[in-house]
């Protein structure tokens, strides 16, 4: 290293030691610059194509979303997903009901499956259903409950949820 810093300093006549801290500065406002470009292009997720080849989710799609994002615990994503006045008290008294469950059998597991079938589309309302399989497992013990949601959604610049029935 030291006989490359010799050699690079000895280029030029002599004029290496300006070389330095010009490549110092280079190198750090190239990191400053490309850094926050790269976050930008990396962080941030790919929209996905939906109906008529707009970027947004199809309705099954958002509802799966919405369901991963209420089971993880995720507000943020969850609201983007809803409508202005949601009626999602179904789901939102399951969600509930599973987390006291949890809490009530510390030692059992709860596992969530959720599968999304598309419903109807029609103008700018559409349906789209949720399978949902709960499994509890305490050792060797499994117990399973299944429960379908019929979820309502509009079309407010993509796809929100707006209402949920049991079915």
């Amino acid at each position: 290293m030291r006989q490359w810093r010799s050699d690079i300093a000895s280029m030029g006549g002599g004029g290496g030691c300006i070389l330095w801290p010009l490549l110092t500065v280079a190198l750090i406002g190239g990191c400053c610059v490309v850094s926050p470009m790269l976050f930008d292009r990396f962080s941030s997720p790919a929209p996905t194509i939906g109906r008529d080849g707009d970027a947004g989710l199809e309705p099954e799609e958002a509802v799966r979303e919405y369901l991963r994002a209420t089971i993880e615990e995720d507000a943020a994503p969850a609201a983007m997903l809803t409508c202005e006045s949601p009626q999602l008290g179904v789901v939102e008294q399951w969600w509930r009901d599973l987390a006291a469950r949890e809490d009530a059998f510390p030692g059992v597991r709860f596992d969530v499956d959720v599968d999304t079938q598309s419903g109807r589309i029609e103008g700018e309302r559409a349906t789209a259903s949720a399978d949902v399989v709960v499994t509890a497992r305490d050792g060797g013990q499994e117990s399973r409950m299944d429960l379908t949601i019929v979820f309502t959604l509009s079309d407010e610049q993509g796809w929100k949820v707006c209402g949920a029935t049991l079915s």
